[in-house]
């Protein structure tokens, strides 16, 4: 599991988080969220995944990790834990663009929990800061641009995966 993100008491760190009821069993919603072409297919917002490269794999196993594309820029992904079908604990690294001035770690937790036939999805992401400096801007950027694209994908999530309560 993902080390805490605090050094001598010194707090660097920015999150935020999304959240949703999704229509569908646990398993369905935690086996959608950690496919290896989900990041393709369903984060269509900004900054928007254009393409990855698995380096350590099969995706989907722990210390897996890949290449993740950002039209022009890149991140390493790599996943940490996860216990299915409840928790999917990944980091990211190695940002290319100014995001690398401002942060060298972003820890990022799925938290799946069945509410009956539904699922409860809570995503997290903590950005550790590279120095006390950083923490405002980075703190700017999580709470528009990363927010904005997590969301986008809870909403694109919800899309695919509700099932029509009509349905038999």
């Amino acid at each position: 599991m993902s080390q805490l993100l605090v050094d001598a008491g010194v707090n660097r760190n920015v999150v935020c988080a999304v959240s949703g009821i999704i229509e569908n069993s646990v398993e369905r919603v935690f086996d959608f969220t950690v496919a290896e072409d989900v990041i393709t297919r369903f984060l269509k917002g900004e900054p928007a995944v254009t393409g990855y490269e698995i380096h350590q794999g099969p995706w989907g196993q722990p210390d897996a990790y890949r290449t993740v594309h950002f039209a022009n820029n890149h991140a390493r992904e790599q996943i940490n834990f996860f216990q299915r079908p409840y928790l999917f604990d990944y980091q990211l690294t190695e940002f290319s663009w100014e995001l690398k001035e401002l942060c060298d770690l972003a820890v990022a937790q799925f938290l799946f929990r069945p509410v009956g036939p539904r699922t409860f999805v809570k995503w997290f992401y903590q950005f550790r800061a590279r120095d006390a400096q950083s923490v405002q801007p980075l703190h700017d950027f999580a709470s528009t641009t990363w927010l904005a694209w997590m969301q986008s994908y809870m909403d694109a999530t919800k899309k695919a995966l509700d099932k029509d309560p009509f349905s038999a």
